[in-house]
């Protein structure tokens, strides 16, 4: 009976689908090859396309012999929290010019050195460096305007971070306190949209043009590049997370919003979003489980990092609710909710030493290196607040997600926030604040949270808790987020407007970057490969096409396993 079985069309059948799913591990087991490791300087990019409302993030890694490695990150909190020109060390599976890094596959990031940051006793050395293109020569700002905007005129980047973090933080130039502005240079490159021109291309060629006519880049805190307006898809700017430097695309470097939007990102900060969720039937609500929420990425309209509500696509000139998870707060600033009881915070764009922030608590992974709060804040007569576009801005508290980055390896927390619409009800997120008498809750934490009243100075809420009915239960599930890399992609109830889509820049050109290296020549620390890249000669360099492959084999082994099942109920029906 057994030969009979194998000497059947069914049993042939069966011995070609195991044999083919035998090739299918073989052939992945070794196309994968062995894990390769480099060393080398990492840069990770974050573009701005403003009017659109979305973003492309990417992150490489720079050798000393200036190639670019790609870095696919599986875990994106495994290079989200490590600042930009810090030497790492990677490990992962190489493909087509990128690592895959994938810590169940073996794949590491270790950091080898972080950047130093800049001292805080001082103002950030800025350096502005102005250019234009092969085709296109025209010099449409003057270094004096180009000046005004960032640290000199009547609303400027300098005057704004020194306002929102209490003086701790500031800008001038190395050779003049009110600001070094250099070029105009013309680069090599025209000004062609594509991947590679716009991720790095032309910030390289800006870099080796300043460097040639001795600009000495490296002496500088912040490097900010300026071009003659290119048309990028909308991409209006870039700027490193964590890092030095950043690009403003044309007439945006005359918006100090816009300026200071991509010096947010040098800060190591996120996007500032918007929370919309709806209940189970339908119907909006202020906070509801991850499945029945969306975070609509720039949604935030009293934070920099957001955009603005009366000139949609642009960053609002109301932005405070940033500095909540920073390190210009001075202890005892930020309060945590541990018991019930009335809490009065002070308005954060006053000068009171006092508590100016709550935080509760919500979720925490096994390492600590994702924490999430609810941060309750509350802020008047901030100089670059209008009551015109924000009414109800000092009517109440606002109430945001906030999400933290921790690497024990370096000094950068980067952080993201999600607005929490308390009036859900309405499209707009201008309505936000927790007006006196409206009242915020989390049930899995047992949170409750309630407007009592609101000054000029402070504002008073009453909070309470409950405790979990099982003692040690976690505060809580993870909310929504989007941590860099990971956006998340919810289904909305058919009431709740749906966010326009983040996409993600995972296929950056070699050589495209953000940014050149800091200094003209390789960086001296930066190594070559540690180990080979795997060999693309053998099995896998006869197969050619590894994907067409796995197709016909997978279709020859679903024949097969459907010979076997045929041919086992024919082998019991004639025991039978």
């Amino acid at each position: 009976m057994t030969a009979n079985f194998f000497r059947s069309t069914f049993g042939r059948l069966t011995i070609a689908g195991l044999v083919a799913i035998g090739l299918i591990l073989a052939i992945d087991s070794f196309a994968a090859g062995p894990p390769t490791s480099y060393t080398g300087e990492l840069v990770k990019g974050h573009a701005d396309y403003f009017q659109k409302l979305e973003s492309k993030e990417f992150a490489y890694l720079r050798l000393a012999n200036g190639q670019r490695i790609k870095l696919d990150a599986k875990e994106p909190s495994a290079i989200a929290a490590i600042p930009t020109g810090s030497e790492v060390k990677v490990t992962g599976e190489e493909s087509d010019g990128t690592v895959v890094v994938d810590p169940e596959k073996g794949g590491e990031v270790d950091v080898r050195k972080p950047i130093e940051e800049p001292p805080a006793d001082r103002p950030l050395k800025t350096a502005i460096i102005l250019y234009n293109y092969a085709n296109d020569q025209r010099t449409p700002y003057t270094p004096e305007q180009v000046r005004q905007t960032f640290f000199g005129g009547s609303e400027n980047v300098n005057a704004y971070y020194k306002s929102i973090s209490g003086n701790k933080v500031g800008y001038t130039g190395k050779d003049r306190p009110d600001g070094d502005v250099f070029g105009y240079y013309t680069i090599d490159k025209p000004n062609e949209c594509s991947d590679e021109n716009a991720f790095g291309g032309w910030q390289e060629a800006a870099d080796r043009a300043a460097d040639a006519a001795g600009v000495d880049r490296a002496a500088y805190d912040r490097v900010v590049l300026v071009s003659p307006a290119v048309d990028c898809r909308g991409l209006g700017g870039l700027g490193q997370i964590g890092g030095p430097e950043s690009w403003l695309n044309g007439d945006y470097i005359l918006d100090w919003r816009v300026t200071g939007h991509e010096q947010g990102h040098n800060f190591g900060f996120f996007h500032a979003d918007g929370l919309k969720c709806a209940d189970a039937a339908g119907k909006p609500v202020m906070i509801a489980p991850p499945e029945q929420c969306q975070s609509k990425e720039y949604n935030d309209p009293f934070d920099i990092m957001g955009y603005g509500a009366a000139r949609p696509g642009v960053p609002d000139r109301a932005a405070l609710g940033r500095i909540l998870t920073t390190k210009w707060l001075q202890p005892g600033q930020i309060v945590d909710l541990t018991k019930s009881g009335t809490y009065t915070i002070f308005s954060l764009s006053g000068t009171a030493t006092g508590p100016v922030t709550l935080r509760a608590k919500v979720f925490a992974d096994d390492a600590g290196s994702l924490v999430e709060y609810f941060y309750v804040d509350y802020r008047s007569g901030f100089p670059y607040d209008t009551d015109k576009q924000l009414p109800q801005l000092y009517q109440g508290p606002l109430v945001r997600v906030g999400y933290e980055l921790h690497d024990p390896s370096t000094p950068l927390v980067p952080t993201g926030t999600i607005l929490v619409d308390t009036a859900p009800e309405t499209e707009t997120f201008a309505d936000a604040p927790l007006l006196p008498g409206r009242e915020f809750e989390y049930a899995p934490l047992g949170l409750k949270i309630k407007t009592l009243s609101v000054t000029e100075n402070d504002a008073t809420v009453e909070v309470t808790l409950t405790p979990p009915a099982t003692p040690g239960t976690p505060p809580g599930p993870e909310l929504p987020r989007k941590v860099p890399g990971a956006p998340i992609n919810l289904p909305a109830p058919s009431t709740v407007a749906t966010a326009p889509p983040r996409t993600f820049a995972t296929n950056v050109p070699s050589p495209g970057t953000l940014v050149a290296a800091r200094a003209a020549s390789p960086s001296p620390r930066a190594a070559t490969p540690e180990s080979p890249p795997p060999s693309q000669t053998g099995l896998a360099k006869v197969l050619g096409d590894i994907g067409t492959v796995n197709l016909v084999v997978t279709l020859l082994a679903l024949a097969g396993l459907v010979g076997l099942v045929i041919g086992l109920r024919q082998w019991l029906a004639r025991r039978e």
